[in-house]
């Protein structure tokens, strides 16, 4: 049952304590490490970018050998890597066995034919996961990563073209982040790419199947007018020449990358400081009042984080509900962004007493106000913050930003980088059908995924059945 809190005095007691609000402590390793990785490839890969064009090529870590489906798209990948390499283009990648490893393959075969002057152009950007081994051989420039987010920025950031090759909810993860990424920046010119129209094809319509609850028809447009499926491979080759060939002068852009870097320190750092400040302060005020916290048990060092955009078919009274029955547990809340239903969520667990936060970006027509507003300037900040600070996560109908960050949060637990905890997805009509291609295409066409990813989606019709998934204690 929910606990009956003084609400009265709590109130009070909020409004008095916000002087003494206090900057908490802050992960220093994760932080410097965070940005040394950023500096470190950006230092390597602007070098490159001011050289010659960089292609991305993303796509699965599953073994060809154990995955009779990914052998064409392996080959495939070989050549066309090859192809662009020979056409002087660079090729970077994830730096992992697969997809991942022919794209680096194509590129080193193309290098020992144009000799040894020419080497150094198969960059690979391996993450340290747990069991796995660190990059593949075909690599001649390695930049490591412990962490997703600067891994993204620098897999995407210095490149003009994205190729996206068969894979799983990695691949859909990266492709909706470099996506939402290039869309912030108007100035930059890039485009995506699907190889395969069999794997291209059922993505773009899921993903914006997906989206298409939050944006307008034309707002979705506009999002993929980036995006094109390609014929077959040879289309995908020439598509990706000529739109380098039309951008090539244009390699100043690279060098504002190291003021980002100088940004995202202080953003990281002034965000975390908050966060944690915030998680402090409101236990503080539970200690005064003699309450402990609900029953989210261990929860209370994290959140439980909201997003999502929809405001159609009565879900902005279920998002407040949701906030009001998580808040009357004393469930330490964190509302994701400005939207009416992240708006809805907060002010529901604010009005049951839960002293919830709200995180989300900062403009010139928005100041915080009050110790529960936080707020960030850069929008990888952001999502890596809410994504590190979340213990479990819903999740209504997204943008794409908000996809990309629950796609990113089933990769973390995919890769055993965080616990298995429940992640709700919330409504069915809005889910149900990304789940049922997951299932179909990843797991049972391509074999990218295994049923106990697809299992990972925790799809809930309405608040009630969410509250009794979010509060789950034992994930199977």
């Amino acid at each position: 049952m929910p606990i009956q809190l003084p609400l009265p005095y709590l109130a009070e007691r909020l409004d008095l304590s916000r002087a003494e609000f206090r900057r908490g402590p802050i992960d220093e390793p994760f932080i410097f490490k965070a940005i040394e990785e950023f500096s470190r490839s950006a230092q390597t890969l602007s070098r490159i970018a001011q050289e010659r064009d960089i292609i991305t090529i993303i796509g699965s870590a599953r073994d060809p050998k154990r995955n009779p489906a990914l052998i064409k798209p392996y080959e495939d990948t070989v050549w066309t890597s090859k192809m662009l390499r020979l056409e002087g283009k660079a090729i970077i990648t994830g730096g992992g066995p697969s997809i991942m490893e022919a794209g680096n393959r194509g590129c080193f075969l193309a290098e020992q034919q144009l000799g040894w002057r020419s080497m150094g152009y198969s960059i690979g950007c391996p993450i340290k996961l747990p069991n796995e081994q660190s990059g593949n051989k075909f690599l001649t420039e390695i930049l490591d990563f412990n962490y997703f987010f600067p891994r993204k920025v620098g897999l995407s950031y210095f490149s003009r073209a994205i190729l996206i090759e068969a894979g799983g909810f990695g691949t859909i993860d990266e492709f909706a982040e470099f996506l939402s990424l290039a869309i912030r920046d108007p100035d930059k010119r890039q485009l995506f790419i699907f190889a395969d129209p069999k794997f291209g094809e059922p993505v773009v319509e899921a993903v914006k199947g997906v989206l298409s609850h939050a944006h307008t028809r034309n707002e979705v447009d506009q999002i993929f007018r980036r995006v094109v499926i390609a014929a077959d491979r040879h289309d995908a080759f020439e598509k990706i020449c000529l739109f380098c060939d039309k951008h090539s002068s244009e390699r100043s852009y690279f060098r504002r990358f190291e003021t980002l870097a100088e940004d995202a320190f202080d953003d990281l750092v002034e965000t975390s400081e908050r966060l944690s400040g915030f998680l402090d302060f409101r236990k503080r005020i539970l200690r005064e009042v003699n309450l402990r916290e609900g029953s989210a048990g261990k929860l209370a060092d994290k959140f439980v984080t909201f997003s999502g955009h929809s405001a159609q078919d009565g879900s902005l009274d279920e998002a407040r509900r949701l906030g009001r029955m998580l808040g009357g547990r004393l469930v330490p809340t964190l509302a994701v962004g400005d939207s009416d239903l992240s708006t809805a969520f907060f002010e529901g667990a604010r009005e049951a007493g839960g002293i919830p936060a709200r995180l989300r970006m900062a403009d010139e027509s928005y100041t915080a106000n009050g110790v529960d507003e936080i707020t960030y300037r850069l929008p990888c900040v952001g999502e890596a913050l809410a994504t590190k600070n979340s213990a479990r996560g819903v999740f209504g109908a997204p943008r794409l930003d908000d996809f990309a960050r629950a796609m990113e949060e089933l990769v973390l637990m995919q890769t055993h980088k965080a616990p298995v905890a429940p992640r709700v997805f919330m409504g069915e009509h809005i889910w149900k059908p990304f789940r049922d291609f997951a299932y179909k295409t990843l797991y049972q066409t391509f074999g990218t995924i295994s049923g106990r990813d697809v299992d990972l989606m925790w799809i809930a019709g309405d608040h009630k059945k969410a509250i009794r998934q979010v509060m789950q204690r034992k994930v199977a």
